[in-house]
């Protein structure tokens, strides 16, 4: 073979390389633009230990905090995982479930074995403690398990154990409560659990009992829902927290299948991160089989994530700032395309080569 044949050959060969490569890399998996970060925590009684760390929040200057359900208080840490802080809640033989901030900073703990919920300052002084039944009994909270707010500051608690999703204002009057029936189907007892609001104000709900995610107005009027169990993309297996980001993207906190699993405002799936293991970025099941337990996502695209079986925080960095599958795909076809051309000019060479 003449040596103008062989470099022929071998730039057909790279161009088909390229090319196959992109088209490999358009077939794959998708998967979420999620970065690792960082981990802090260890199992334990100690300052920065968990026995136990589910619900997760950060305030408004970055600061997050945990319920450390085991130890029946909550945490304090810097964004970076700093340890500055601990309290514990009212009853100590409680289980603080859930943890949220208001907009005035001030830290809400669902206690989901005393059927209340919990008003502390940032430091931990507790402001007021009720359980929904100021407006009567019918009212009252049972198995608060999620907590959001809407934009005029009153609080969506998830009553789990009677299947309804309730609102009162900051200090626990009754406003309205849903069940979700409206969607076709009503919340599972013990099973509807995540709850979210969007920046329109709309409530995104998770029960594992139907394993769906639910959407609907800030006053129960339902909009759309997705999900099923399994295992595939979209589905879901035990899967009990939900969050919201600045860009409306929707996170499942997907546990027994040791994922998380991210979506657009409207149920389309755009991918996961996550896998079973001890490692960075993994997620460790607990005897009950719950690997990622509580979710929040922060308005810098800081995901932070516990670990309940792992008894640590994990933060991940979400969001248009990390490069995604699609950018990879478009720079391998860009390659593709340097190839084509290189490949046309070592073809036009060697035929000027053979023409002489």
């Amino acid at each position: 073979m003449s040596r103008a044949k062989l470099r022929l050959c071998l730039s057909a060969l790279f161009v088909f390389t390229l090319v196959i490569g992109v088209m490999g890399a358009s077939a794959s998996p998708a998967f979420a633009s999620a970065l690792y970060l960082r981990q802090f925590g260890s199992v334990g009684g100690g300052n920065g230990q968990f026995h136990g760390p589910w619900g997760v929040a950060v305030d408004s200057a970055g600061n997050v905090y945990v319920a450390d359900v085991g130890n029946a208080r909550v945490e304090k840490f810097s964004g970076i995982g700093t340890f500055m802080g601990a309290w514990p809640i009212y009853n100590p033989s409680g289980s603080p479930w859930e943890v949220a901030v208001d907009h005035l900073g001030n830290v809400w703990v669902a206690d989901l074995w005393n059927n209340y919920v919990e008003e502390f300052t940032s430091a931990g002084v507790e402001i007021q403690e009720w359980d929904g039944s100021a407006s009567g009994s019918q009212y009252a909270l049972n198995g608060p398990a999620g907590m959001a707010f809407d934009p005029s500051g009153n609080i969506y608690v998830v009553s789990s154990n009677d299947g309804y999703v309730k609102e009162y204002t900051s200090a626990g009057a009754f406003i309205r409560q849903w069940d979700g029936t409206s969607s076709g189907q009503a919340f599972t007892y013990g099973g509807i659990w995540g709850i979210a609001t969007d920046s329109s104000g709309n409530v995104y709900t998770f029960d594992n009992g139907l394993s769906r995610v639910a959407e609907f107005t800030g006053t129960g009027g339902y909009i759309r829902q997705w999900g099923s169990a399994g295992t595939g993309n979209g589905q879901f297996n035990n899967a009990w927290d939900i969050a919201v980001d600045s860009h409306n993207m929707v996170y499942v906190a997907d546990s027994a299948n040791c994922r998380v699993q991210e979506f657009t405002p409207t149920g389309a799936y755009v991918g996961q991160w996550g896998s079973q293991g001890s490692g960075n970025g993994q997620f460790t099941p607990s005897v009950e089989g719950w690997g990622p337990g509580g979710l929040f996502v922060s308005s810098s695209g800081n995901a932070y994530v516990s670990d309940y079986g792992g008894n640590r925080i994990e933060e991940f960095m979400v969001g248009p700032a990390v490069n995604t599958p699609a950018s990879s795909d478009w720079s391998l076809a860009l390659l593709a395309i340097i190839g084509l051309g290189v490949a046309a000019l070592v073809t036009r060479q060697v035929r000027a080569e053979d023409s002489i």
